[in-house]
């Protein structure tokens, strides 16, 4: 939530109205206030409560009368006050809607235009593009994704256009499906929490204007016997298309958020290690794109490996032998830079003070990172360094696979970047719409605009 206040400000002095930057910073406050009310098991209206004169996006600028110095915030008609809890009535579910399907209320509509506002303001008028990049920009926009991976439940909402990205709302929640599905499916406990958690994103990302909302599963969502059943579950509850990737599809949103979309002028290899599996792509200006899935990942070689916390000398060298097993399946290339995105990588980071300030992993670095977990028990480590614990533990087969990738690859060293699967399915989204998941491999090409 800070960054996005950081974000709202950075909209002062241009041309957003002050009444929509306000109401914009209300959104941002109502939806982190209902977020706790709906952890500490409160049930919320679905939409904030505003002033009537805000819920007009015709409205004209001055501002709305005042109430009655006498009366109480409560008194008020359709005020709440930040900062303050509306009396219990307000937090019993509210009565059904009377609009019609699909209808757009006054409050959500002057969300939307208030985000489509202040992404104006933010990132610009999108630049003129020709061909089906053409097609598929327009004008800034506010969309969301969330990604169900092998570790956590991730959400990103931001402001995207062209080839911009700003974060409004980053956040994650930890499931561990990769370790349910060890044991062959997922079931009603840990489906009924994927639910919730789904659930509760979407109204996040609702509050905040997004136009569109992607929901995408990786390696849980390959494996499950009980995957189908999970996603209508979802579907069925939050009323959004909810896709399962295959390795080809998450590694192709995995290039386009790590590259903002550029075409490649370089062979590069991003890589994303996950929890379950890890994902490859390779992209040049002459090779074109290829994306392949490998099944390794820091959960799963974990699980194999180690027993102890922290892990044991022979147990490191087990986690280095298994993956360099599973990475010599890697395609032949000669890639002149190794980009990784995800959790793993930037965890590591956190571990090497002096990775920090470049966001670069090398091999040394790697071998300090190992020697660290090897030294404290991961509740340690995720204090010092403010990764969580269940991360902390699988951390050592993270930096074994990265180690692999370089002696793979016979290169030194790799470059961190924040931006990855969810950043590349929101600007998807915002380009193409519905039809994103027909035009990905067109798409992960690159598209050319500022």
């Amino acid at each position: 939530m800070r960054r996005a206040q950081l974000i709202l400000a950075e909209t002062s002095g241009r041309k957003v109205g002050r009444r929509r930057r306000r109401l914009a910073d209300a959104l941002v406050d109502v939806a982190r206030a209902e977020s706790a009310l709906t952890e500490a098991g409160f049930a919320v209206p679905p939409e904030p409560v505003l002033l009537p004169a805000l819920e007009s996006p015709a409205a004209s600028p001055e501002p709305p009368a005042q109430p009655s110095a006498t009366a109480t915030p409560s008194e008020r008609p359709g005020l709440t006050v930040p900062g303050s809890v509306a009396p219990s009535a307000s937090l019993r579910p509210s009565a059904p809607s009377s609009r019609g399907a699909g209808a757009e209320s006054p409050v959500r509509r002057a969300a939307r235009l208030a985000a489509r506002e202040a992404a104006e303001a933010l990132v610009g008028p999108a630049a003129s593009l020709t061909g089906e990049a053409g097609e598929l920009a327009g004008a800034p926009t506010v969309a969301a994704a969330v990604d169900v991976g092998a570790n956590s439940v991730h959400l990103l909402v931001a402001v995207t256009g062209g080839h911009r990205l700003e974060p409004l709302v980053d956040e994650s929640v930890f499931l561990g499906l990769g370790d349910a599905v060890e044991r062959g499916w997922l079931g009603p406990e840990l489906r009924r929490d994927l639910v919730d958690a789904l659930a509760r994103y979407a109204g996040t990302a609702r509050r905040l204007g997004a136009d569109r909302i992607i929901f995408v599963g990786t390696e849980p969502l390959r494996r499950a016997v009980d995957a189908a059943r999970a996603i209508h579950e979802v579907e069925a509850t939050v009323g959004l298309p909810f896709h399962a990737l295959s390795h080809e599809e998450e590694g192709y949103l995995t290039l386009i958020g790590a590259t903002g979309g550029r075409p490649a002028r370089r062979e590069v290899l991003v890589v994303d290690v996950g929890g379950g599996s890890s994902e490859l792509v390779f992209v040049g200006p002459d090779r074109g794109h290829s994306a392949v899935g490998l099944r390794v990942g820091s959960a799963g070689l974990t699980a194999v490996h180690v027993e102890h916390d922290p892990p044991l000398a022979d147990e490191v060298e087990g986690l280095r032998a298994g993956a360099r097993e599973r990475v010599a399946d890697a395609p032949e290339a000669r890639p002149m830079e190794i980009i990784a995105v995800g959790g793993t990588a930037s965890n590591l980071v956190k571990v090497l003070p002096a990775a920090v300030l470049d966001r670069t992993l090398t091999r040394s670095r790697l071998g300090e990172a190992l020697q660290t977990l090897m030294t404290d028990p991961a509740a340690a480590v995720a204090d010092h360094h403010a990764i969580r614990p269940e991360r902390a533990r699988i951390l050592a087969a993270g930096a074994a696979i990265m180690l692999a990738l370089l002696e793979r690859y016979e290169l030194d060293r790799i470059h961190v970047s924040e931006e990855g699967i969810r950043e590349g399915a929101v600007m998807v989204a915002s380009f193409a719409g519905d039809s994103w998941r027909d035009r990905l491999p067109r798409l992960a090409e690159g598209w050319r605009g500022v």
